[in-house]
């Protein structure tokens, strides 16, 4: 597999093993109906893929594989804007510490220049 399911979940973001659930909506609550939350099998067996749609027409697997190719393609793409978004915070966040450690130096530096010309005053002054 090119690319794997991972949980949509924040505190979760595990990669998905052997099931998923699955739901109608975006949301988890308020699931009323009997197939808006069903549970699905990421390593289905040989005899189940050929067994699954079988004596369906035609324009029904089309159908469903239509779904089920859209669903795939939203879950990527969601995963893809969420990296995309992580990065960019890190981003951000290295740039922060940079310039903040930057400072940080500069003022080091300036206290380091600011003794150095204190001591060497104090020698002229003694000399």
């Amino acid at each position: 597999m090119a690319e794997e399911l991972i949980c949509n979940y924040k505190k979760c973001r595990k990669r998905l093993g052997s099931f998923g659930w699955v739901t109608s909506c975006s949301r988890n609550t308020n699931l009323p109906g009997k197939f808006d939350l069903i549970r699905i099998d990421l390593c289905p067996s040989e005899q189940h893929k050929s067994m699954v749609l079988a004596g369906q027409k035609p324009e029904v697997i089309m159908e469903a594989c239509s779904r089920a190719m859209a669903f795939w393609s939203y879950q990527i793409h969601q995963e893809r804007v969420y990296q995309e978004y992580t990065a960019t915070k890190a981003k951000q966040r290295g740039t922060q510490l940079e310039q903040y450690y930057e400072q940080l130096l500069s003022r080091a530096q300036s206290e380091v220049s600011c003794i150095l010309n204190l001591e060497l005053c104090d020698i002229l002054i003694f000399t």
